[in-house]
């Protein structure tokens, strides 16, 4: 995302799909990350980013320590790009000439209040994405968790959201591209 895409891969997609990518802009100005992406849909086509949604989450503590160590990381590892993406993404899909924009917010259950069907993989992905957060941070200055916290998250989170269960909030935002005419 933040290189160059192949030039023979320029107008060609009919969707251009991104989902959960966006804080690993790092450094590169996001609205060139966006604007590449934007190069590969053809004309008439369509782009979706689906990303964080960071307020509305309904979590307990441990679920509060998630949110709080995930958006300090993006936060950090982007200079600022990776939070709040939604209030920043229209203004550049605007800019971009894009048509239809249009945004949904919905939640997403884990564990306990996750369906049946998907709760043990609810559970095994957010303990993955929590020890990912908490080693991750060993790494960084310090943010707005502490050490204490970071280190016994991945057990605290699942015995949580065991008991518990939580959900957090995303957005799905979608534009055109107009047709040339």
């Amino acid at each position: 995302m933040t290189e160059k895409w192949p030039v023979d891969w320029e107008q060609t997609f009919d969707l251009v799909h991104s989902r959960m990518a966006l804080p690993g802009v790092g450094m590169t100005p996001l609205e060139d990350a966006i604007k590449a992406m934007i190069s590969l849909v053809k004309p008439g086509g369509w782009i979706q980013l689906v990303e964080m949604e960071w307020d509305g989450w309904d979590v307990g503590p441990a679920g509060a320590t998630f949110h709080d160590a995930g958006r300090d990381l993006f936060s950090m590892v982007s200079h600022g790009q990776g939070v709040d993406l939604r209030e920043k993404l229209v203004p550049i899909l605007k800019d971009a000439g894009l048509e239809k924009i249009h945004h949904e917010i919905f939640k997403v259950s884990y564990g306990a209040k996750a369906s049946e069907e998907i709760r043990s993989l609810s559970e095994a992905s957010l303990v993955a994405t929590a020890t990912s957060i908490s080693e991750s941070t060993k790494m960084l200055p310090p943010i707005s968790v502490s050490r204490e916290n970071l280190d016994t998250l991945p057990a605290d989170l699942a015995k949580e959201n065991r008991e518990q269960g939580f959900e957090s909030v995303y957005f799905s935002l979608w534009a055109q591209k107009p047709v040339e005419t």
